[in-house]
């Protein structure tokens, strides 16, 4: 039988979907969590792991052109989030240049922060991509992005 579990984190909010796995139920023993098949009881690795392996996780946005039409260059991205960790911002422009800068929370305690990205000159495009994604597994959740941009005059 394939069953579809979820498992609810109360310390960071977050929602994960087991599925697909020959298992008839989940629940914890002394602060693990373990699923129960016919062939015994097993236990699921919970945090940045999964089976050893660093969780990757991104969200991108884009593309988008920010409703103007001139080549433009991302100059500030400002990311209010949660966040246990650091964060790696990717911009990428329609013709395959892009960088990637990383920032870090303060705290590490999932509060609401902000974290600040500073451009760079070498991706001037119409349409750009942002990406967001964690570093070393750890867990993140976006509140709002605020880009500010240096948007190029129209050649004639």
């Amino acid at each position: 039988m394939n069953t579809i579990g979820l498992l609810y984190n109360t310390q960071n909010l977050a929602c994960t979907q087991i599925r697909n796995m020959d298992f008839c139920g989940l629940g914890t023993v002394d602060d693990n969590i373990v699923a129960v098949s016919d062939t015994g009881i097993y236990q699921l690795f919970t945090g940045e792991l999964d089976n050893g392996t660093i969780i990757t996780t991104k969200a991108t946005f884009g593309p988008t052109d920010f409703g103007v039409p001139n080549l433009k260059r991302a100059r500030i991205i400002d990311i209010s989030c949660r966040c246990t960790g650091t964060l790696s911002v990717t911009v990428s422009g329609e013709d395959g240049k892009s960088f990637t800068k990383t920032g870090t929370t303060r705290t590490y305690l999932y509060n609401p922060e902000n974290i600040r990205i500073f451009g760079d000159r070498n991706v001037l495009s119409r349409y750009l991509t942002i990406t967001v994604s964690n570093v070393d597994g750890c867990n993140f959740e976006i509140l709002e992005i605020s880009v500010t941009l240096a948007i190029m005059g129209l050649r004639k």
